[in-house]
């Protein structure tokens, strides 16, 4: 997945790699392309449509997870991760909360804001 990524997006480094399941499974890679900007690269399962997205226009994962720590006390984070939630962009923060029940947030790319909540 990241040898796709990489191709499509010509990115020369990659920092990071995701993979988030929800209705559908997606894989993204973040890194730097050929310009200098860091991108992140979404991938759905079926491996058509591969997004480029430019960083600078959303959120990045620590600050999807501070988004959540604004509403719920969160113990342990257990890891974020890009995918498209109703079409829209989004990060899943899943974390352990103070009785170490598992959590889950979807948290919006573009605004920050929460989009969903499930609490296990």
């Amino acid at each position: 997945m990241t040898a796709l990524a990489k191709s499509k997006a010509k990115l020369t480094s990659v920092s990071n790699f995701f993979v988030y399941h929800r209705d559908q499974t997606y894989y993204a890679v973040a890194g730097i392309d050929q310009r200098g900007k860091q991108v992140l690269v979404l991938v759905p399962n079926h491996r058509n449509q591969v997004t480029v997205i430019d960083q600078a226009t959303g959120i990045n994962g620590r600050q999807a997870i501070h988004a959540v720590q604004d509403r719920q006390r969160i113990d342990r984070v257990l890891h974020t991760a890009l995918g498209k939630y109703n079409h829209r962009l989004v990060w899943e923060v899943a974390y352990l909360d103070r009785h170490a029940t598992v959590n889950y947030a979807l948290v919006d790319f573009k605004t920050g804001k929460l989009v969903q909540q499930i609490n296990l």
